[in-house]
């Protein structure tokens, strides 16, 4: 017996003044949905995208990700009616058929920022990780707060594990989390509870609500999986109302109507009002609010027992859904998904169906599932906070190809680190390292113990955790040549020197020569040396980090193999020297790659997604040396500070911009194509010189955007990244647009062709 919507109270009302707007945007985050089932055609849906497949393969997925788009985008007359048919819809898929698991909190955040980008108004969110703090991990807190900050509602499920428990993104703060209420309005046995879901969530009809399945039929499910599109449907008919009567839409008003409205917990005829959460779902009372009527139209009583039965009395055959349900039971999900602290937090769609249920199935003409073309997306916004959890695992789809084969493909930016994975790895570096002495002069120095010599300080045991340490360990020292280590430039394995190393040693060929620096290690030349351990360089876990954030594992392998730990080596070098060491030191790496599909498990309990790193591509830098290096060939003068100053200011915003306010992971073309600009900056800096020269103008840095480009070369996958400037000093007048054409087809982007310059008007 399935759920009539159409029965809530107030619903048939709000109805009778809108069936949604177009232009309201509704995103649904969750698995593949099948867009050529009869339920959506005529529906206004597009896609995102993100990493994952979407592919429909009539897996898990795909059925909840199809049941709860239909609750939404369903067409009137359809074997579905939608609460909100007339709504856009953009579908992101966060899981795969191929990889019936959890999803990263990292990818929902992403997926979060591509649907803002995409111009959502509120974001459909059926899925949750435990969190026994209610913090998420920091790209999807910063999501979170990128969407307050926009204005965007974010409707998400409370989760369905039958405990005083949080789920995020539901328990963040400016989420309207949504809990599950039986046809009589009491909470399903299965949805959770908790003191912020009192302040921010809200009870819906989430028992037997009729949804699609791919490729042809319905079937009713339960849970908060479909509690909550039944909430987000309200808010974006809400918003519709707005947009008719002339008012500018506004969803964090609608959501805060929602919960405004909710009719509370009757405490003289509940035991236990905390399952309640804030209250039940009260359309008139919302409605009320929002349209700023003075009282509420209160079509429902307080009492929950005299909200009377939503359930139809259509009869409908009976058959279990081949004993498979949309995710895991609620008990199963207690028992692998409450973890301690330290275990990887990760998504998972939040229905609460059981695989020994019954479920209704109304049979309608089978019809081929459609494709969902991705469209273009843009970069996004993420920052770390040390209060919050660690970072999420990634679950890599078995097919998610990018164009490339079955390659995944990665070009990211960030910072190295290194982790030791187990207990047993960091200790036997610290019994394989050597004993430290200070310096006078601050250094430090390997200890080996010698006849006749004092160290300068007492010796100390060694600290696998210390950089410096660990590079003196990997690469010998004193080092040959430059202050990190080279392709080539390692002592002999297993060396140990008697005597001073020569004072001038030739470069080898690669990288290219740079200049001697002064010699950083002064009055050691008597020192006997310590050798090289770069073979050792292999049992680190090598990470990228976005700030203090691991987001991949790097595991070089293949003919090249030795030279990539090299080079990992000395970016971890230049990374410890000091800041203002301009020619040395490293504050930025790229690494392209590709997704192995496999993970590593941190030491600190955090899983991240291992790839593996294309030599070619692999590049360090500091932005003083960086632009630094821009000016040069744009033949600017040291002397011109006219012309020097403006242009250096320019081209260090542009890669701020990049590196603070868009970064990514690296795995969207679009993000692709935006961060190699940032690493190949010559042409950046020319189109910034071009625009200080002009006379009467005051050039700012507008925007920064990727979309895919309509003209490419044959088996290519090019992206045209729009840099746009308008003039502080008259607004009025048509922005400079540049165009840079990026091919991502491999793991190490190149640009296309010469730039374009276009007028756009304001």
């Amino acid at each position: 017996m399935t759920t009539k919507l159409a029965e809530l109270p107030g619903m048939r009302d709000l109805w009778s003044e809108t069936l949604g707007d177009p232009r309201i945007r509704v995103a649904v985050l969750d698995g593949p949905m099948d867009r050529g089932h009869p339920c959506f055609a005529g529906a206004k849906l597009s896609g995102l995208e993100t990493r994952f497949s979407d592919a429909v393969d009539g897996g898990r997925m795909s059925a909840h990700g199809t049941h709860v788009a239909s609750v939404i985008f369903g067409q009137p007359g359809s074997p579905v009616h939608g609460i909100a048919p007339k709504c856009s819809g953009l579908l992101g898929v966060i899981y795969s058929d191929g990889t019936p698991g959890p999803t990263s909190q990292m990818d929902l955040a992403h997926a979060i920022h591509q649907a803002v980008q995409a111009g959502a108004q509120v974001v459909n969110i059926s899925g949750g990780e435990l969190s026994s703090t209610g913090h998420a991990e920091p790209m999807l807190a910063e999501a979170v707060r990128h969407c307050q900050d926009r204005g965007v509602l974010i409707v998400a499920a409370a989760g369905n594990d039958a405990c005083q428990c949080l789920h995020v993104p539901a328990a963040l703060p400016s989420v309207l989390a949504v809990g599950a209420m039986d046809e009589r309005g009491r909470p399903l046995d299965s949805s959770n509870w908790g003191d912020v879901y009192r302040s921010q969530g809200i009870l819906a009809p989430g028992r037997n609500i009729l949804g699609a399945v791919p490729g042809g039929g319905t079937i009713p499910k339960s849970g908060t999986s479909y509690a909550t599109p039944v909430v987000t449907g309200i808010a974006a008919l809400l918003l519709s109302g707005q947009l008719a009567r002339g008012e500018k839409p506004d969803p964090l008003a609608v959501g805060k109507a929602i919960l405004a409205g909710a009719i509370p917990c009757n405490e003289q005829l509940t035991a236990d009002c905390r399952r309640f959460l804030a209250g039940r779902l009260n359309i008139p009372g919302a409605r009320a609010l929002i349209s700023k009527q003075r009282r509420f139209a209160m079509s429902v009583e307080r009492n929950a027992g005299d909200v009377g039965s939503l359930a139809g009395s259509t009869q409908v055959e009976s058959r279990p859904e081949n004993g498979v349900t949309a995710q895991q039971e609620p008990e199963a999900a207690r028992l692998t998904a409450v973890q301690p602290s330290s275990e990887s937090p990760a998504i998972h769609p939040a229905t609460a169906d059981q695989a020994s249920q019954n479920e209704s199935v109304v049979s309608t003409p089978r019809m081929s599932a459609a494709a969902v073309a991705p469209s273009s997306n843009g970069a996004h916004v993420t920052r770390s906070s040390s209060s919050l959890e660690p970072m999420a695992s990634s679950v890599t789809p078995s097919c998610s190809c990018n164009g490339n084969g079955n390659k995944r493909l990665v070009y990211a930016l960030g910072t190295l680190g290194y982790d030791f994975g187990t207990e047993a790895c960091r200790d036997g570096f610290k019994s394989l390292m050597p004993y430290v002495t200070g310096t006078a002069d601050g250094g430090l120095i390997p200890y080996i113990e010698q006849e006749d010599v004092e160290p300068e300080m007492p010796p100390y045991p060694p600290n696998p955790y210390d950089p410096h340490q660990m590079v003196n360990y990997l690469a010998g020292y004193p080092p040959y040549g430059p202050p990190y280590p080279i392709q080539g430039g390692f002592p002999t394995l297993g060396a140990r020197f008697t005597q001073p190393l020569p004072e001038e040693i030739a470069p080898p060929p690669f990288p290219p020569p740079m200049p001697k620096p002064p010699d950083p290690y002064p009055g050691y030349q008597g020192y006997p040396g310590y050798p090289a351990h770069i073979t050792d360089a292999k049992e680190l876990i090598w990470t990228l980090n976005i700030e203090l954030t691991p987001v991949y594992a790097i595991r070089p392998h293949g003919s090249y193999g030795a030279e990539a730990y090299q080079l990992l080596v000395g970016f971890l070098a230049g990374q410890i020297r000091s800041s203002t060491d301009k020619d040395w030191y490293i504050s930025r790496v790229a690494i392209p790659g590709v997704l192995t599909g496999e993970t590593v498990r941190l030491f600190s309990g955090q899983v991240v997604p291992v790839i593996v790193p294309q030599i070619r591509g692999m590049a360090s830098w500091n932005v003083t040396k960086l632009i630094l290096t821009s000016l040069k060939t744009l033949e600017i003068a040291p002397d011109d500070a006219a012309r020097r100053g403006p242009v250096e200011r320019q081209i260090r915003g542009y890669l701020n911009r990049v590196y603070y306010l868009l970064r990514n992971l690296g795995q969207a073309p679009a993000d692709r194509a935006i961060n190699y600009t940032a690493t190949n900056v010559v042409q950046i800096a020319g189109i910034i010189a071009e625009q200080l020269e002009k006379e009467g103008v005051n050039p700012v840095l507008d925007s920064i955007v990727a979309q895919r480009s309509p003209f490419c070369r044959i088996d290519s996958d090019c992206w045209d990244v729009s840099v746009t400037f308008f003039d502080a000093d008259n607004l009025l007048t048509a922005r400079d647009q540049y165009l840079f054409t990026v091919d991502v087809r491999e793991a190490y982007p190149v640009f296309v062709g010469p730039y374009r310059h276009f007028l756009v008007p304001r």
